[in-house]
């Protein structure tokens, strides 16, 4: 299949749902090692989803409110995830990411944002971000950036709703 961006996997989806493909209440499910992940995230109910999606797929999920927070408990080491938001208050998203990245053990980074040209992700790239999630996203495209950042491959269909954040 080769490299598949995100915004194609969307479009995949899209077309899969409008030719009866694809349940919309259905989801792949997705295993990966026991991981902790660091979720930076303003917005409650959006850091609620993501705390539950990764619990939901065995992670230990590590919930900030603000970029200062973020980057103390990142000094703590042991993440193999980094899910941050753009619109993080103070210092942004994109900066905490290049603290992720400048780390001992560098924490790969999916940003969630609602920011998409071109030079918006290629500065996103820039800063250290493995990929970027347009909002509003569904569990789908957030288990393939997932899976890309792991670098596994998709298993068959799970029990997973695919709601959109």
């Amino acid at each position: 299949m080769g490299a598949v961006t995100t915004r194609t996997l969307a479009w995949m989806l899209l077309a899969r749902l409008l030719l009866g493909m694809a349940s919309p209440e259905k989801t792949v499910n997705l295993t990966i090692p026991p991981s902790r992940v660091l979720i930076g995230q303003p917005d409650a109910s959006m850091r609620s989803h993501l705390e539950s999606f990764f619990r939901g797929v065995g992670c230990e999920p590590l919930v900030v409110r603000a970029s200062e927070e973020a980057l103390h408990i990142a000094r703590s080491g042991g993440f193999r995830l980094g899910v941050i938001d753009e619109e993080f208050p103070k210092l942004g998203g994109l900066e905490v990411v290049r603290f992720l990245a400048r780390l001992v053990n560098r924490i790969p980074c999916i940003l969630t944002a609602r920011l998409t040209s071109k030079e918006a992700q290629m500065a996103a790239l820039d800063a250290g971000v493995v990929t970027v999630l347009e909002k509003p996203f569904t569990d789908d495209t957030l288990q393939f950036a997932v899976t890309r950042v792991f670098g596994l491959s998709r298993p068959g269909s799970g029990d997973r709703e695919n709601r959109t954040h």
